[in-house]
């Protein structure tokens, strides 16, 4: 009804999100891009990567980038997701790709380290996008009885989503972007390996 024009609808419930989230991997056919400031090992977390896992089995491209401070850390659950052959995982401005190394690079490169990546958008076979404030987690999709974080997704499609895409694509290939392979804990995960397997199991029980 409306050629040449962007539609929008205001997500406002945690709930609504995570449907909605989840709604829309089902429904992927070429390819979905996540991309967060954190992202939680915790209930909602777990469903969700289980989704993006059954999504890339079926042929879907997924690429997942991440700020790196709180959520390189979840190793078990992103080297999963990195080793599927359809799933690539990327971490902005690393604090050190050395789990070791990290409490000193936090001092030795304070001005470096805190800049970080906030963004949070969710883009689904090019057409739908979905861009605001919820990290991936219980706290932001009301899976939590002691509290909760309050925020406002928008739901976005026509001639924006492109735009949205652009701001994606940017960050991606980044120089301030670092493949999960880069990382000493991630560099020999197969999707053979006992974490891997190990991870998958909870994933399905989840």
């Amino acid at each position: 009804q409306n050629p040449g024009k962007s539609g929008f609808h205001f997500i406002a419930t945690g709930v609504d999100a995570f449907s909605t989230l989840t709604g829309l991997i089902s429904s992927a056919e070429r390819s979905i891009d996540l991309q967060s400031f954190i992202y939680h090992d915790d209930r909602t977390g777990r469903l969700l990567a289980y989704k993006l896992l059954q999504a890339a089995d079926r042929g879907v491209r997924v690429r997942i980038l991440l700020d790196d401070f709180f959520s390189s850390s979840k190793i078990s659950l992103l080297a999963t997701l990195n080793a599927h052959r359809n799933i690539e995982v990327r971490f902005f401005n690393p604090v050190s790709t050395l789990r070791w190394a990290r409490p000193l690079a936090l001092i030795a490169r304070f001005r470096k380290v805190t800049r970080r990546m906030h963004n949070k958008v969710f883009i689904v076979d090019g057409r739908v996008a979905i861009v605001g404030g919820r990290n991936v987690g219980d706290v932001y999709y009301a899976m939590r009885a002691d509290y909760q974080f309050t925020d406002l997704d928008v739901l976005s499609i026509g001639p924006v989503v492109p735009h949205i895409s652009k701001s994606f694509n940017t960050f991606w290939s980044s120089p301030w972007t670092v493949a999960a392979a880069s990382y000493g804990q991630y560099d020999s995960t197969s999707n053979g390996s006992a974490l891997v397997q190990k991870k998958l199991k909870q994933l399905r029980a989840n």
